[in-house]
């Protein structure tokens, strides 16, 4: 057994708190990175839209509920996107993963919006939820890498065919070069800030390229407003998150990076994080 001192913002009534807790745990592995996702993850009741031709930056508008794991993140620091993931095997999950600069400012009083596919209005299926408890990577405060944090929900929220949490990867689990992936969020687009939720597909690149990230480069790219977003990918087990919207370069330029941190290098840190804060137990 191994004792963690995790940190956490408490935000409670209107104000944040900056307190320190102390998990008792066993170090994770490979085996607890499944345990997580005891139940099924990554599926979705609509099909999500594969075309390439319509033309997040220079992407398309997703069907709604085709992904039924986004998380919009709404607060005073702006807007940012997340992902719902299992906590264990029961149907609902009160966890949401995003990126640690979504929640370094102003998050004090936001709220999370689950089964959203417009930002003006509300749709059939939507629920809503402060977010309580969140949690940035240790490695976020010390270096800039490690762009990751735990959103702890204020309830939890049952999975339904609008909202349904995505699958994670194994510790170290790597995405080969030239795979395709699914970038997706409320970001700003050619035309300014989207009304609706938007897709689009990208290559990753070869890691030497990307150092510590996954990345992608070309017009189409994510962009301002998408941070936290998911970069997903399609397996046997459902669709799975190996990313998470960090940074982009010049966002929608013919030579536009977008960097996107490497889930699989925090799986560990993710799992123990989100079982020492979860109410679904």
């Amino acid at each position: 057994m191994a004792l963690r001192f995790i940190t956490i913002l408490l935000a409670c009534f209107s104000f944040a708190a900056l307190v320190t807790i102390t998990t008792t745990t066993k170090t994770a592995n490979t085996t607890q990175a499944q345990a997580i996702q005891s139940g099924t993850c990554g599926k979705t009741n609509v099909p999500i839209k594969t075309s390439a031709t319509l033309y997040i930056m220079n992407g398309f508008e997703a069907r709604p509920n085709s992904l039924p794991w986004m998380v919009s993140l709404r607060s005073g620091g702006g807007n940012c996107g997340g992902s719902l993931i299992r906590v264990n095997n029961k149907n609902e999950s009160d966890i949401v993963v995003t990126a640690a600069h979504c929640v370094k400012n102003n998050f004090t009083g936001a709220i999370a919006v689950l089964g959203a596919h417009y930002m003006s209005k509300a749709i059939d299926g939507e629920e809503v939820a402060k977010a309580d408890i969140w949690v940035m990577n240790p490695d976020y405060y010390q270096n800039s890498v490690g762009d990751l944090a735990i959103i702890k929900l204020s309830r939890p929220i049952k999975f339904s065919k609008t909202i349904q949490p995505i699958c994670l990867p194994a510790q170290n689990e790597s995405v080969p070069d030239g795979t395709i992936g699914i970038a997706s969020g409320w970001g700003q687009t050619e035309n300014g800030d989207p009304p609706e939720l938007r897709q689009l597909r990208q290559v990753s690149l070869a890691k030497a390229v990307c150092n510590y990230f996954l990345c992608s480069k070309g017009s189409k790219s994510a962009c301002f407003g998408d941070s936290g977003g998911p970069y997903f990918f399609e397996n046997e087990q459902g669709y799975t998150m190996h990313g998470v919207m960090s940074s982009v370069s010049s966002c929608g330029q013919k030579n536009s990076t977008a960097f996107y941190t490497n889930v699989s290098n925090y799986v560990d840190w993710i799992l123990e994080t989100a079982n020492a804060l979860s109410d679904v137990k």
